[in-house]
């Protein structure tokens, strides 16, 4: 096919030619592949006479189709029937369906080619009809060529001078072509259209912050973010403008705020035709559309997708349950709750309804109510591994972890190319301190490591958490590969930068970890968790000058930051001044409710002066936010178990202590041990005191502790004798 004004050539008469009578396509045949040695049912497969195909298409005026061999079946077949369409049909419409099937479906440059192809014989039908250079501008963007996509938008602005989004596309095309003064005269016209729509003083402010007008770029981005707050662009932006203004506290909040929000959201609610394309393809198309916006966050275009497709089939089951997960999302569980339980009235086997329904009530704090729910679901179909994978994530959330490990395991099982499952099974397995399995685990992601970008996030959090274990195992090397392989995929991932320099320090590279901080910080200024991964390193070299002015940045720029006043902390106490010390370890637990650490600090700093009833109660303080908590369940249980203080002394509940320490440590610690040795003891339980005191021995021994099993060896001694041990 040949297009004028593409550079693909033209037929003189800017009209299509009709299809020959030749154009008629090859049967499309879906049938059963070879039989897997599993036993499972045999995948589907296409065939189709692919020359055939080529020539009919051809015939027909259409671009060579894609390998529908190659594609998913149903997705072939949604394709065969588009190019059908046409075949037999010619029209504007039809070609333009098939455009906009090319163009979502497109991976590579050529198959979006097609789409061009198409939309320009739509545009031949229908002159006069702005849809089509319209469309063929937003093709020309996506494969890079702004000056034709540019060419299309003036066409079709001439047509219809009244259709904002042409404005914003051209606006952002001037923008990308560093021409603030057009880009900003688009968005000016945009507001003039649409004065309450955030994207014109978004545009606006982008357009004033390129040319360096940096106060007339915050004014019109102070005015985005009051029309739209969630519009993340304009957060993105605000924050460059405050870094410039030297603002860098106001710089961080901004991107901490972009960060939680979707990208582009809300632009197929202001695309009417952009909507009406995605309404009339099939339906698995659009509730895989549905299912992309979904888990980005994007609840605006999501819901705007489902509502519109719905007038058409207000019976489909799926997108029904899908209208419910995000009135669920959009903060209605009660009203989520009534849609999920009438679908599952008209058809309980509905699996997507039950989800739903496991999700409202898991937001209504009603876990037993879920699991009912899905255990329900599993006894209608027991390999459905997305349920396994719901049931595990609900046990996880009741720290019911081994159980959930189970689940999880089904899951991987029944589908075991989904990394979705075997990231969930990895967080069951690290909360059990399950780590060489946890391990194993990531590999699996990273033997699958997804090519498809959504799923990529995935592999980049593998590759964190085995850098992570691989450090505990001390081989560094390897731990650093592995966050530089985070890092591959999320160049922003603010974490593995400070690892990287951790790993370093470990290895003695002292100097070498400091001047990659110190590099890292130089590029993110604003960052005040850097600045504290920075101060940590500095205070490990003993450099505490340097660490403390740092630390005070970081606070400077997030004043509530718990992880910079604990360090601030430690330092002021090493320092001697134990008062600042504690200033900040009380800022820590007030940013930070269950920082364990810090609980345990003012605990020790309580100690040191000699007050023992308040050193008790900040470990009573922490354990009320953080039940489980292993160091602090064990130093109260030692405080009771051992304080010179005979009226202070509680050996039962030092034995309760002690033992939960023991249950939530999974693998009990020498110290943990030690402790319930001394609970033991103090409630005269000496055979099952020095039995436990033994045992803490031989791990202390076992680790190379040799000075601490020489000291758990005079307690053994006392509890042989018949004897508790009091400190003095």
């Amino acid at each position: 096919m040949v297009l004028c004004g593409l550079g693909l050539g033209c037929k003189k008469n800017d009209e299509p030619s009709p299809p020959s009578p030749s154009a008629k396509l090859p049967p499309l045949e879906i049938v059963d592949g070879e039989a897997k040695p599993s036993g499972s049912a045999p995948a589907k497969v296409v065939r189709i006479d692919r020359e055939a195909l080529k020539q009919a298409c051809a015939a027909a005026n259409l671009p060579a189709p894609p390998d529908l061999t190659k594609l998913d079946p149903r997705l072939a077949q949604i394709v065969y029937d588009s190019i059908n369409a046409v075949v037999e049909e010619p029209s504007a419409a039809a070609f333009g369906r098939l455009g906009h099937l090319y163009h979502v479906m497109a991976s590579e440059q050529k198959d979006l080619l097609r789409a061009v192809e198409c939309y320009g014989a739509a545009k031949a039908f229908e002159p006069e009809a702005f849809e089509w250079p319209y469309r063929l501008g937003k093709v020309f963007v996506d494969r890079g060529s702004t000056e034709r996509a540019d060419l299309e938008f003036d066409e079709a602005e001439k047509l219809n001078p009244k259709y904002a989004m042409i404005h914003w596309l051209r606006g952002r095309i001037d923008l990308g072509d560093n021409r603030p003064d057009r880009a900003r005269a688009h968005f000016e016209r945009l507001v003039e259209l649409k004065p309450d729509d955030s994207l014109g003083y978004t545009g606006i402010g982008h357009a004033h912050l390129l040319a360096g007008d940096y106060e007339a770029a915050l004014e019109a981005l102070q005015q985005a973010v009051k029309l739209q707050p969630d519009e993340r662009e304009a957060h993105e932006l605000l924050g460059q403008v405050h870094l410039y203004l030297g603002q860098a506290q106001l710089a961080d909040q901004e991107r901490k705020t972009a960060g939680s929000l979707p990208r582009d959201a809300g632009i197929l609610e202001r695309d009417p035709l952009e909507l009406a394309a995605w309404t009339q393809l099939p339906l698995e198309f659009v509730r895989a559309r549905i299912d992309s916006l979904m888990p980005a966050g994007n609840v605006r275009d999501a819901v705007t997708l489902c509502e519109s497709v719905l007038e058409d089939h207000p019976k489909d089951d799926a997108l029904l349950a899908k209208l419910a997960w995000l009135r669920l999302q959009l903060g209605n569980p009660n009203e989520a709750l009534d849609m999920a339980r009438g679908l599952l009235s008209v058809n309980p086997a509905n699996f997507d309804a039950s989800a739903v329904l496991v999700d409202c009530h898991l937001a209504l704090g009603e876990p037993d109510e879920a699991l009912a729910v899905i255990e329900q679901a599993l006894k209608s179909d027991d390999t459905l591994a997305v349920a396994h994978s719901v049931r595990g994530r609900i046990l996880f959330q009741t720290r019911r972890y081994s159980e959930a490990e189970a689940a999880f395991r089904r899951a991987t099982e029944l589908e075991p190319s989904n990394a979705g499952y075997w990231r969930m099974l990895t967080d069951a397995l690290m909360v059990q301190d399950k780590k060489p399995s946890a391990k194993e685990c990531c590999r699996r992601i990273l033997d699958l490591d997804p090519a498809d970008p959504p799923a990529r996030p995935v592999s980049a959090w593998a590759y964190f958490v085995l850098a992570r274990i691989l450090v505990g195992e001390g081989l560094l090397e390897e731990a650093a590969k592995n966050f530089k392989g985070a890092l591959r995929i999320n160049p922003d991932n603010e974490l593995a930068l400070a690892e990287i320099g951790a790993v370093l320090a470990k290895q003695g590279k002292v100097e070498e970890a400091l001047a990659h901080m110190r590099q890292v910080v130089e590029s993110r200024p604003a960052s005040a968790s850097l600045r504290v991964s920075l101060g940590e390193l500095l205070m490990a070299a003993g450099r505490d000058a340097e660490a403390i002015e740092h630390l005070l940045k970081a606070v400077q720029i997030v004043p509530e930051h718990a992880g910079a006043h604990y360090l601030l902390g430690i330092l002021r106490n090493r320092n001697g001044d134990p008062a600042a010390a504690k200033k900040h370890y009380e800022q820590a637990i007030k940013s930070a409710p269950t920082f364990v650490d810090a609980y345990f600090a003012l605990s020790m700093l309580a100690r040191q002066a000699q007050a023992r009833a308040a050193a008790e109660q900040y470990l009573r303080d922490g354990l009320k936010n953080v039940p489980d908590a292993v160091a602090l369940a064990n130093a109260l249980a030692w405080t009771l178990a051992t304080d010179p203080d005979p009226t202070r002394r509680n050996g039962e509940e030092a034995v309760r202590w002690a033992e939960k320490a023991c249950e939530s440590a999974q693998q009990a610690h020498p110290s943990v041990l030690d402790t319930l040795a001394a609970a033991y003891a103090e409630v005269g339980r000496f055979d099952e005191a020095v039995k436990t005191e033994r045992d803490a021995i031989k791990r202390a021994t076992d680790a190379g502790q040799e000075a601490l099993a020489k000291e758990y060896g005079a307690r053994l001694a006392l509890y042989e004798a018949g004897m508790p041990y009091h400190e003095d």
